[in-house]
């Protein structure tokens, strides 16, 4: 167990070995939580959101074909509307 100091910031400085064994990283995320014991740190990794980019990647480009569907949509649309306009008619 270490002890360490609170600086006049608020930061505490985490020994070597333990940011080591529990991925705490420059740049990576940990989350605090405060419980009826004290204080608990989990390291996050790096940037989560980062860290799903790709993790849907499999499913193939969900936004090209969305947008495809999208152009297929409108162009049904326009091809059910009335010609000539009743107005001119």
């Amino acid at each position: 167990m270490a002890m360490v100091r609170c600086s006049t910031k608020g930061q505490l400085v985490i020994p070597a070995d333990i940011r080591k064994r529990k991925g705490f990283t420059p740049g990576a995320y940990v989350m605090v939580e405060e419980t009826e014991d004290g204080v608990v740190l989990r390291s996050l990794g790096d940037d989560p959101i980062r860290a799903g980019c790709g993790m849907l990647a499999h499913l193939g480009p969900l936004l090209a074909d969305f947008l495809k569907g999208r152009r297929e949509d409108n162009e049904l649309e326009e091809r059910k509307t009335v010609w000539p306009p009743k107005d001119q008619t």
